[in-house]
């Protein structure tokens, strides 16, 4: 919702060099008043392509802003918590923090607190993943 840097950008252009897809839902206009109703088209739209998405990736990495409430973020944490792709960033100062914490630690995933270590980690991890992939590569 903007309150947040946009740090989906700074992340793709970390790993641009890497032989993979990122799949980013943040939209450069998206219109907040948008109601909030499945029988919405572009809606229905959207959380259609961000939930099949995260079906398919590899990996999904998460970061909780301390400028943001992150409804969303909070609600896909705990769909994918067991599923063991994801990582997740919560600095200090997340209003919710304490959830993510807790959700975390119950299931074994992986929490930072700081973004540039959530990037390395990450950039890590598509490594692993390329090489399982592409042993000769």
């Amino acid at each position: 919702m903007g309150k947040a840097p946009d740090w989906q950008a700074a992340f793709a252009d970390k790993i641009a060099s890497l032989p993979m897809a990122a799949f980013i839902p943040r939209r450069i206009r998206w219109d907040d008043s948008l109601e909030q109703d499945i029988t919405n088209r572009t809606l229905r739209h959207q959380i259609h392509w961000e939930m099949t998405n995260l079906d398919k990736a590899d990996f999904i990495i998460f970061y909780f802003h301390p400028n943001t409430i992150s409804a969303v973020t909070l609600m896909e944490l705990g769909r994918y918590s067991q599923s063991g792709k994801i990582i997740v960033c919560c600095p200090e100062g997340y209003h919710r923090r304490g959830n993510v914490q807790y959700l975390c630690g119950k299931d074994n995933v992986l929490l930072l607190d700081d973004f540039d270590e959530l990037v390395e980690t990450a950039i890590a991890k598509a490594e692993e993943i390329l090489k399982r992939e592409n042993p000769s590569a």
